[in-house]
């Protein structure tokens, strides 16, 4: 129940229509944003095109026994 909740929560179309609120709007013209939305378009490793390597890698590393646990 709890890990149903929770890949609720993180769907694409939740992030999407949490993006659309008030709250979000607000903190998208407080924070300096790329044009476009904050939740991308959802495909798969196109995050390869926008983030740098050495910040994946970084991630990566940092995020290693996580990732692996629940990869």
């Amino acid at each position: 129940e709890h890990l149903q909740s929770v890949a609720n929560h993180t769907s694409l179309a939740h992030m999407k229509s949490l993006e659309k609120r008030t709250d979000w709007h607000k903190m998208k013209t407080d924070v300096s944003f790329n044009k476009g939305s904050f939740v991308r378009k959802g495909a798969i490793d196109s995050f390869k095109k926008e983030v740098p390597d050495r910040l994946i890698k970084l991630f990566e590393s940092s995020s290693s026994t996580i990732l692996n646990k629940y990869y």
